[in-house]
């Protein structure tokens, strides 16, 4: 049947289940939608949600921030969205927001280009601040990016916007699309010359999620 609606859900992943995939969230979801009793939207001989997801958070990473799309076959008012989906989400979720988008908006996987981190428990940093100098000097910086199969070498110069150093950590807002991503713990690993050991134990996390414009302007998601 057709959508009516979409509701653009913002929903946060704590540390307890922060070793869960990408894979279990979307499954964990689609149970809590399924026992909502909300009138989702369902296609297909399986009667499958019409559900689309935003960019995969990291494998050990926390998230205030992460997007997923419903589409409803009635009109229903977003609170009551927020009330129903958060009496299903099992512990460690949270609902943080539920709003309405067109119906024929772009999926939000592509509707965002740019995501922001907050890093923690990185040890002593001192002389940080001369470490992000000299990356943002360089108009290169390649990092092998290794996974289970092969080993790619990316510039990851052009997909950092920022990188700032504070009390606490590192901020960075990373930009994102096809084939050109970089991990920040990758990142920070290589710019401030961290050992495997201390890498495993930052905490990181995603706070917000951005449409960077062609003219370089930020639009909040």
């Amino acid at each position: 049947m057709r959508a009516i609606t979409k509701i653009r859900v913002k929903y946060s992943k704590k540390q307890d289940v922060r070793m869960m995939s990408h894979l279990d969230v979307i499954s964990a979801v689609k149970n809590a939608l399924d026992a909502s009793g909300l009138p989702v939207c369902r296609r297909g001989a399986g009667k499958k949600i019409c559900i689309a997801f935003g960019p995969p958070l990291p494998l050990g990473y926390t998230s205030c921030c992460e997007l997923f799309d419903v589409e409803m076959l009635q009109r229903t008012e977003p609170e009551i969205v927020k009330q129903k989906l958060s009496e299903k989400m099992p512990p460690g979720f949270e609902i943080v927001s539920v709003y309405t988008v067109p119906v024929f908006s772009v999926p939000v996987d592509t509707a965002v280009n740019m995501a922001e981190y907050r890093i923690l428990d990185m040890g002593d940093i001192s002389g940080g601040d001369t470490k992000i100098k000299d990356f943002f000097s360089k108009k290169e910086y390649l990092i092998d990016r290794v996974t289970d199969k092969s080993v790619h070498t990316i510039d990851a110069r052009p997909l950092v916007k920022e990188m700032n150093l504070n009390e606490t950590g590192v901020s960075m807002m990373l930009r994102f699309g096809p084939k050109k991503t970089i991990k920040p713990d990758v990142l920070i690993q290589k710019v401030f010359s961290i050992g495997e050991e201390l890498k495993a134990s930052m905490k990181i996390e995603r706070i917000a999620f951005y449409c960077e414009t062609g003219d370089g302007a930020l639009r909040s998601v």
